[in-house]
């Protein structure tokens, strides 16, 4: 575990996503994994609780930002302000527990993980970006826009989270997804090279092997656990 930030142009704000735009492969593993009644720790605008909600599950949005708490609000979700509310008091009250791209923003996150796991009495779901391969990356000139974020306080490899994890106890499963390659670079090519019929020869067999899934996939740059606690 690490820190990168910086005030250059390369690090941008981050903020959260849009309450009607959730990212598709985050949702997926959620809704698929989330039981009971669930807490949306640093849920933002509620992007993730409200699509939650809509397929029918009870979900809880947990913020310290009051603007993120009224939009909330606003849109019918249950909250928890985090100003007057501390995790002790939630110990045990949730059957889940989700962070979202949160574990990168707070000063201490082993020990913010451990207080979240404690809210949850049967399982914690989170994702994080991933680093593994950012220098190389980096080193070619490409990064990816959820690492490059100014308020991102650590970065995280995947050794780092089954490490973290490790220290709640539980049954832990962590994956690796969003891949840059095939999906990113191969989109970048079909926009410059497919507009010529050169482009579209060049690219055909490519896009046959695409098709059939036996394209490799490299570069992962987001990190998705669950842990199954018992307490």
């Amino acid at each position: 575990m690490g820190t990168l930030r910086g005030s250059s142009p390369f690090f941008v704000p981050g903020p959260p996503a849009p309450a009607n735009q959730p990212y598709g492969k985050i949702l997926d593993f959620l809704a698929t994994r989330v039981v009971g009644q669930i807490l949306d720790i640093g849920g933002g605008l509620g992007a993730y609780s409200l699509a939650l909600r809509d397929r029918g599950f009870n979900v809880t949005l947990a913020e310290l930002d009051p603007e993120c708490l009224a939009s909330a609000k606003r849109s019918g979700l249950p909250v928890l302000d985090m100003r007057q509310t501390h995790m002790e008091d939630l110990k045990g009250k949730f059957d889940t527990i989700i962070l979202v791209e949160v574990l990168e923003h707070v000063e201490n996150p082993e020990k913010f993980l451990k207080d979240a796991a404690a809210c949850a009495r049967k399982k914690l779901l989170m994702t994080v970006p991933m680093v593994d391969d950012f220098l190389i990356l980096f080193n070619s000139g490409l990064t990816y826009n959820h690492i490059a974020v100014e308020d991102h306080l650590h970065h995280f490899t995947r050794n780092d989270i089954e490490s973290m994890l490790k220290g709640i106890g539980g049954r832990n499963t962590i994956s690796t997804g969003d891949h840059l390659f095939p999906q990113l670079i191969l989109s970048l090519l079909y926009k410059k090279m497919w507009s010529n019929w050169k482009g579209k020869i060049a690219l055909s067999s490519v896009r046959f092997f695409e098709k059939r899934g036996w394209l490799p996939e490299l570069f992962p740059t987001r990190i998705f656990a669950e842990s199954l606690l018992e307490h």
